[in-house]
C-alpha cells in the first residue's frame, strides 16, 4: 500500500529527527562505528518517514507521545489502541527486497517494513510480521560479513489488510 506523505508530514518527521539526533550527540550516544552526524540524521529522518507512512496507513497519531520521550525505554514505534507494540524498519531503497531482523529484536512484537521513493515523498508499506515468526532459523544470513542478521523476504510478510486496513500491500 502506498502512502505519500504531505510537506506538513515530512516537516514533523525532520523536527523529531533532529531533536533526537540533538539529543544523542549532547548525550554521547553516537555509535561506535564512528558514524557522523550527519550519517546518523539521514538514518533517523529515514525512520521518522517510515514511521509517519505507517501511522497514516494505520490510522494512528504522529508522533506519539512517547516518541519524545527522553526516559531511554523502548516503547516501540507505534502503539495500537489494543496496545500491541510496532516497530517499523524503513528503507530509502525502493528495491529493497528484506526486511532485516536482529537477534535483540521481541517476539511479541509487530514489524511493519516501509520501502520509499524519497523524491516523490512516496512510501510503501510492504506489510508486517511477528517478531517470533522473524527469528526463524531460515532468515538467518550473514550477506555482507561480520554482520549477520535475519534477512525476511517481503514474501512472508502479512498483508496490512489483516489488521484493518484497507488495500493491499501489493
Amino acid at each position: 500500500m502506498t502512502v505519500t506523505l504531505t510537506q506538513n508530514d515530512v516537516s514533523r518527521a525532520v523536527s523529531v529527527a533532529t531533536f533526537h539526533t540533538l539529543r544523542c550527540v549532547l548525550l554521547g550516544a553516537m555509535p561506535k562505528n564512528n558514524q557522523d552526524v550527519k550519517k546518523r540524521l539521514d538514518d533517523t529522518l529515514a525512520g521518522y518517514l517510515s514511521e509517519v507512512a505507517a501511522a497514516k496507513l494505520l490510522g494512528l497519531p504522529w508522533p506519539q507521545e512517547h516518541t519524545l520521550s527522553w526516559d531511554g525505554r523502548d516503547k516501540g514505534d507505534l502503539i495500537m489502541p489494543d496496545g500491541q507494540l510496532i516497530e517499523v524498519r524503513g528503507s530509502l531503497n525502493p528495491n529493497a527486497r528484506y526486511l532485516l531482523g536482529y537477534k535483540g529484536d521481541l517476539p511479541d512484537r509487530m514489524y511493519v517494513m516501509v520501502t520509499a521513493t524519497p523524491e516523490q515523498f512516496e512510501f510503501k508499506v510492504q506489510g508486517w510480521i511477528l517478531g517470533k515468526d522473524m527469528m526463524n532459523e531460515s532468515f538467518w544470513y550473514d550477506r555482507v560479513g561480520g554482520r549477520p542478521c535475519y534477512w525476511v523476504p517481503f514474501s512472508e510478510l502479512h498483508d496490512m489488510a489483516t489488521l484493518g486496513v484497507r488495500g493491499s500491500k501489493g
